[in-house]
This record gives C-alpha cells, structure tokens and sequence, in this order.
C-alpha cells in the first residue's frame, strides 16, 4: 500500500473515531497527539498535488513556480503556511474555510481588531458558501488554531 493511501486511511479513521465518540474521552488526546503529524503531512501532500495540478493557476501568486513552491514549502514539515496554500487545500477538499486574523492591526480607537479572509473552493459558488458551514480558523502570526462552533 502506498504512503499516500495509508495516510488517506488514518485520516478517515481519525474522522471517524472523533465523530463515533469511541476514543474514551481520556484517550482522545493522547491519541489525537500520537495522530496529529500524520494527518499535518496528508493534508500538506494534499495541498502540493493541489499546486502541481494546477501549477499554471498558482504560479502567478506563489512568485515562484508552483511545484517548486509545493516541495520547498508546503512538503516540509513545521514550515508556515500562507494564503496560496490555503486556497490549494480548501479548493482540494471542497471546504469553504473562514480565517480570522488577530494580529497587531488596531483601530482608530486602539483596540485590537480582528478581520477575516474566506477561502471559498472554485467549485463552489458564493452563494453556495452562504448556506454551508465553514470551518473556521484563528490566524496567530506563525500559527492556526481551529475553531469550533459553541
């Protein structure tokens, strides 16, 4: 079996364990810590087949050719990720994702403020992206966290 059909088949597992509620909730994260660099690598293969396949969309926003941008950033693991490489994985996986940023932007006020970018995928329309559930993110510079719906 090849690495990429391997790391397809943890990361449906993964999926899977976390929506049946089967990991006991004191095993959830010790097992999602042991997973976690697995599913990183997948969705970071996903996101370079996205850049090769559609090197000649990308190339013009990566500043570099796409594939050479895909094996020198994306492949590499605990290097950040930026704009391109969001637009690559979510028009991969078909998922409108929001991205709140909190940065060290303020308002004329001085308070902190938050913005956001939504990454809507090709195949979908904006229309279409109103009635979906986006997966949000939190942008930290140099990090992203998930957030979750209360």
């Amino acid at each position: 079996m090849s690495v990429s059909i391997s790391m397809l088949l943890l990361f449906i597992d993964l999926l899977k364990s976390i929506t049946d509620n089967s990991i006991r909730a004191y095993d959830k994260s010790l097992f999602l810590l042991t997973k976690f660099l697995a599913v990183v690598l997948f969705l970071r293969m996903v996101t370079s087949g996205e850049l090769r396949i559609r090197a000649e969309f990308f190339a013009p926003f990566a500043g570099v050719e796409s594939t050479g941008m895909a094996k020198d950033t994306v492949e590499i693991m605990g290097e950040d990720c930026d704009h391109v490489h969001i637009t690559a994985l979510c028009d991969a996986l078909g998922v409108p994702t929001r991205v709140e940023c909190l940065d060290q932007s303020t308002s004329s006020s001085g308070d902190l403020t938050l913005s956001h970018h939504d990454f809507i995928p090709m195949r979908s329309s904006a229309s279409d992206a109103s009635n979906v559930l986006l997966v949000t993110l939190l942008y930290r510079p140099g990090h992203y966290d998930i957030l979750y719906p209360k």
